[in-house]
């Protein structure tokens, strides 16, 4: 909460603003948080007799690492050119930062100045069984070793079948009326929802009619409304004398002035049968094929939102491989300085959990957008924490797992616990988050601990 606080005021005081991108900190920040704090209060349950000094530096250096690669990887986003990644990178870089000193410097003060507070770890209150910490000291089989390591194979292959895609219903339960009256339409007119395509002054009408026709042939196009198929319609097998009545009262009215200005510029209403990003796709191809110098271009809310959910994704995407890199360079330093074997082992079991998301996400068909792509940044952010609390335990590998497994486990139970709430949201995508992250939480402890060791045995 104190580093929300402080973060959310800093972004105040220097002005910066909520999108729907800077929305998505409060659960990192959570995130992150709850990861060190589990680890101090394990600690303090596995050695009460320590000083609270002692404790905290023990985890000083791991976690400076672990916030290292989280602060660079978010960072990174700023040399995007797109304004909206580039300030959730920044700020999503700084909340890592904040998190770190408030949690080491700010939080060990206050415990000097309030003792009592120190208690925050009671053995005598703890209810969870001795068996729960000890689940990591389980070894998997051989075959079930290997058969693990398939998943980077086949998540290489999900990685190129992913689909970028989403619609602004789906945002809505079934039963929402937003989504009643789509269906409606769709079942009564044919079509779902609906785009304008505006013609610059220098389109002659003949060409106009051309790209119509064109554009009439793509197959989410339901059908074409402009001012002179407008008066086409209302004049039919009417008298000459009455067709120029009606023509000249029409164009008086606000409606036919917004669809056709006297400068010239026209504009045409295209109803669509589907509204999501990706069926929209091929129209939005085929205007700018048939318009490469603008001569018309589509517009509206819903072409706003396509472009929007199709290019902000795919950055996301791009710069969680640039984060997975540096956790790998991270981890195999780290390896090498504290002369710490089995290497390779620890990278492939840190990234095992991303690859085993990726893959599921392919197989279930699960669409790239705004919602996963949070998924995934909390997913890209924990990925070899659990690895370099390991290294960094000042004994050898098999004894960082067996003093800071418990801790793991006890992280993962939370946090998957915790994010069950998003289930409960009235919106439908946090409730695709809220199944899939206790799902990619269990998977990463998974190979954190024992992919790791059975790779131990191995390597």
């Amino acid at each position: 909460l104190v580093t929300a606080l402080s973060l959310f005021g800093l972004m105040g005081w220097f002005g910066g603003t909520m999108d729907v991108l800077t929305n998505c900190l409060f659960p990192m920040l959570s995130v992150a948080a709850l990861e060190d704090f589990v680890f101090l209060a394990h600690e303090r349950l596995k050695r009460p007799d320590r000083s609270i000094l002692e404790t905290f530096e023990a985890f000083v250096v791991p976690s400076f690492f672990t916030s290292l690669t989280t602060v660079v990887g978010f960072f990174s986003l700023c040399i995007v050119k797109e304004p909206l990644i580039a300030r959730f990178g920044f700020w999503a870089g700084m909340g890592a930062a904040v998190e770190y000193a408030v949690t080491f410097w700010l939080l060990p003060s206050l415990l000097q100045i309030f003792p009592s507070l120190a208690n925050f770890a009671n053995r005598d209150r703890c209810w969870l069984p001795r068996s729960f910490y000890d689940m990591h000291s389980f070894s998997l089989p051989r075959k079930a070793t290997f058969t693990m390591l398939s998943v980077f194979f086949l998540g290489y292959w999900a990685f190129h079948h992913l689909k970028v895609h989403d619609s602004p219903l789906k945002l809505f339960p079934s039963g929402n009326p937003i989504r009643e009256a789509a269906a409606y339409a769709k079942k009564t007119r044919g079509w779902e929802s609906s785009v304008d395509l505006l013609f610059s002054d220098l389109v002659s009408e003949k060409r106009q009619d051309e790209i119509l026709e064109e554009l009439e042939k793509v197959p989410v196009v339901s059908a074409i409304q402009d001012s002179r198929r407008i008066l086409a319609e209302i004049t039919r097998e009417k008298p000459p004398l009455t067709q120029e009545l009606i023509r000249r009262e029409l164009v008086r009215t606000q409606v036919f002035r917004q669809m056709k200005r006297e400068t010239g510029e026209s504009r045409t209403t295209i109803f669509v049968r589907d509204s999501d990003s990706a069926s929209l796709a091929p129209l939005r191809a085929r205007v700018e094929k048939l318009c490469p110098g603008q001569e018309c271009s589509l517009t509206g809310s819903l072409i706003a939102y396509a472009d929007f959910t199709e290019r902000i994704p795919s950055i996301l995407l791009e710069s969680f491989l640039t984060s997975l890199a540096l956790v790998i360079g991270v981890i195999l330093f780290l390896a090498w300085q504290e002369q710490v074997p089995h290497a390779i082992a620890l990278v492939l079991s840190s990234l095992w959990g991303p690859a085993f998301m990726l893959l599921s996400m392919a197989l279930l068909g699960l669409p790239v957008n705004l919602m996963t792509c949070m998924f995934a940044s909390v997913l890209v952010g924990l990925a070899g924490d659990n690895a370099i609390q390991f290294i960094l335990n000042r004994s050898d590998l098999e004894g960082g797992i067996s003093e800071r497994g418990g801790a793991s486990l006890l992280c993962c139970g939370m946090m998957s616990v915790t994010s069950l709430l998003f289930c409960l949201s009235y919106f439908e995508p946090p409730h695709v988050f809220g199944v899939m992250l206790p799902i990619g939480l269990i998977s990463c402890t998974l190979g954190d601990i024992w992919l790791l060791k059975g790779l131990m045995r191995k390597i």
